[in-house]
């Protein structure tokens, strides 16, 4: 038989009379998946803020020159801002994606591996096989037990609810006979 490892992270499990080609796929994936996602520097994302020498002419508004000049600027400023925050919405997604798609060929090949391994020991079956019927009754006794306690719960509940309001009736009498004793 031929053997070979395939690296998959800190783990290098053995592959045992595997083929080629399906080594060779599971070795190379379309895209790494630990990519190392470089956004470049936001302040390198330049949006025109041109001031023509005649502002009159390109805004056609009877506001004076240095308002006009002023909100020039806070435009530029602004689109600025909506250019960056798109480029880190954009940023973030692209980085989400490649997660995504790293994850799914992870899983991929460990589902392959999953195929490729040999079937479990037949007295792990016996042994399993011996232990379900505990197991079931075990459940069925937790679930009966988890019932009980959901009835005592609103029983409790039931009893705070009528304790509470005989506290709050004996509390308006004890106001009334106070302000009766008063006057």
């Amino acid at each position: 038989m031929n053997k070979k490892s395939l690296d998959l992270g800190n783990r290098m499990p053995k592959i045992i009379g595997t083929k080629s080609y399906l080594v060779k796929q599971l070795l190379s994936p379309r895209q790494q998946p630990k990519v190392k996602f470089n956004i470049p520097s936001l302040k390198n994302i330049g949006v025109s803020s041109y001031i023509p020498k005649n502002i009159m002419k390109q805004e056609r508004s009877n506001l004076p020159a240095d308002v006009l000049k002023r909100i020039i600027r806070v435009q530029a400023l602004a689109r600025r801002y909506l250019v960056r925050c798109r480029f880190v919405k954009y940023a973030i997604y692209y980085h989400s994606v490649l997660l995504i798609q790293s994850v799914w060929r992870g899983y991929r090949t460990r589902k392959r591996l999953r195929l490729m391994k040999k079937k479990p020991c037949p007295d792990c079956k016996k042994v399993l096989n011996m232990i379900l019927p505990e197991l079931r009754s075990i459940r069925m006794e937790i679930d009966h037990i988890a019932d009980q306690q959901q009835e005592l719960l609103a029983l409790n509940q039931k009893y705070e609810k009528a304790f509470r309001y005989l506290f709050e009736q004996v509390a308006k009498l004890q106001n009334t006979s106070t302000n009766n004793k008063i006057i």
